[in-house]
């Protein structure tokens, strides 16, 4: 067994979502919402991912798990614009999904999750299908989006996002 559980498109291309079991508490689940996926997958960790584990196991859930509004993988969030597709085919899906299975959901995408106004589009499908409710942030940036957890003070707590 892997480091993660993880969904990827056949090619590799699209990582749809990652999780980890970060503690042995109750069966609750926090997912991350946040721009694109780096390299981490089944067998490697990366900064981001850490200290999404380190939150969840913090904050008293069991699993920890990620989704993107771009599902394209790729260190680089600039290579989002240069893409023909950098959502990918099933993503809305897989973030529904796992948002319904979620307890939270941390909206953390950061500035760049405008782009081909994505978040938007997400925040009313989310809403659409009745989880505005579970929705968190843990600070906004100065243009108002949901800060990426990475650099965060450790003892940082999701705030309601949506009413």
């Amino acid at each position: 067994m892997g480091l993660h559980e993880v969904c990827m498109s056949p090619d590799k291309r699209y990582r749809y979502w990652l999780e980890a079991n970060v503690s042995d508490d109750k069966d609750r689940v926090c997912m991350f919402l946040m721009l694109n996926p780096s390299r981490a997958d089944a067998t490697k960790s990366d900064p981001t991912v850490n200290t999404c584990k380190r939150f969840a196991k913090d904050w008293g859930y069991r699993t920890m798990r990620v989704c993107n509004l771009f599902a394209l993988r790729s260190p680089y969030p600039r290579s989002l614009k240069e893409s023909t597709d950098p959502v990918g085919p099933e993503n809305d899906g897989w973030i529904v999904r796992n948002a319904r299975d979620a307890d939270v959901i941390v909206c953390a995408w950061g500035n760049y999750g405008s782009l081909l106004g994505r978040d938007s589009r997400v925040r009313r499908m989310l809403e659409g299908e009745g989880l505005a409710g579970k929705m968190r942030h843990l600070g906004l940036t100065k243009m108002g989006n949901p800060r990426h957890p990475l650099r965060l003070r450790a003892d940082t707590v999701p705030m309601q996002y949506l009413n």
